[in-house]
């Protein structure tokens, strides 16, 4: 999982549903774990549609890790790397 509970996220994903492409790059503060296995619980920083209409800042609802990206400000440890496979760095020393 990328995000924690106490994260700010981007959405970076719509899972596939074009109608939701517009919450791509909208911020939630993730709450706790989801009502699902692998989704959030989170309350809307940025208005969200819902596929009906857009939800307000402070809505509550749940969204899966994979379509959101964590934001924060203190450097940590990328738990990111504990599973997806790392691939030769590009950056050339100088």
């Amino acid at each position: 999982m990328r995000c924690k509970p106490g994260d700010l996220a981007v959405v970076i994903g719509d899972d596939g549903v074009p109608t939701f492409e517009v919450n791509i790059g909208k911020l939630l503060e993730v709450l706790s774990p989801g009502d699902e296995v692998g989704d959030w619980t989170c309350r809307a920083i940025s208005p969200m549609w819902n596929g009906f209409s857009f939800d307000p800042p402070g809505s509550i609802g749940d969204i899966a890790d994979y379509l959101l990206r964590p934001i924060r400000g203190a450097p940590g440890r990328d738990e990111t790397l504990e599973w997806a496979p790392v691939g030769e760095s590009r950056v050339e020393t100088l």
